[in-house]
């Protein structure tokens, strides 16, 4: 007579087991996979557009206080008033927009690590070869820009400038183009020459 042995599991349902177990793992790989894709790639997408409407809102400051701004097709140059403390006697140079009383805020353009640089100086007649220089890592505004552009077409005409910015990051990217109007410059002369610039 045979005694049964009630301990333990076949060889079919193991094989059965680790077949469901096989199946069930696989999905939650899938979804898995899925999700991590998914959440990367919304990551990239908003930071690609945070980064991009950040920068499109300095560029909005710099030009609304500019009193005049010019774009050599790498660097953005924004010529805006020095600032003075409120209760300073200004005299009508420092008021109007004299060449002395300008600040230069520099935006350049380098297609080949595709990142924006800022720096301001004092002194309108600095050169501006320091801001794409060695330590130009410190002066970093964004990076991941593929295009930059800016019109400067209606800048005499209305005082306005059209900014086109491209960013890229991984497969995503996002292009946004901006006018812009220099608000300053109405109540001051809007061409280079006026300024001596």
């Amino acid at each position: 007579m045979f005694i049964k042995n009630k301990k333990g599991f076949t060889l079919v349902e193991l094989m059965i087991a680790m077949g469901m177990f096989a199946v069930v793992s696989s999905a939650i790989m899938v979804f898995m996979v899925t999700g991590t894709t998914n959440f990367r790639k919304n990551r990239n997408n908003a930071e690609i557009q945070k980064n991009a409407q950040l920068t499109v809102m300095q560029l909005t400051t710099f030009t609304q206080e500019a009193l005049y701004a010019d774009y050599d097709g790498t660097n953005l140059t924004f010529y805006t008033p020095k600032y003075f403390a409120p209760d300073a006697v200004l005299t009508d140079d420092q008021k109007y927009g004299h060449k002395d009383a300008l600040t230069k805020k520099v935006v350049a353009y380098d297609s080949t690590d595709k990142c924006l640089y800022f720096k301001e100086y004092d002194n309108i007649n600095a050169s501006v070869a320091d801001l794409l220089g060695s330590n130009k890592k410190d002066y970093l505004m964004t990076d991941c820009v593929v295009d930059f552009d800016v019109d400067t077409s209606n800048l005499d005409v209305n005082n306005t400038i059209t900014i086109t910015l491209g960013m890229k990051k991984e497969a995503l990217s996002y292009n946004l183009t901006q006018v812009l109007k220099l608000r300053n410059a109405a109540s001051a002369p809007v061409t280079g020459s006026a300024l001596g610039i």
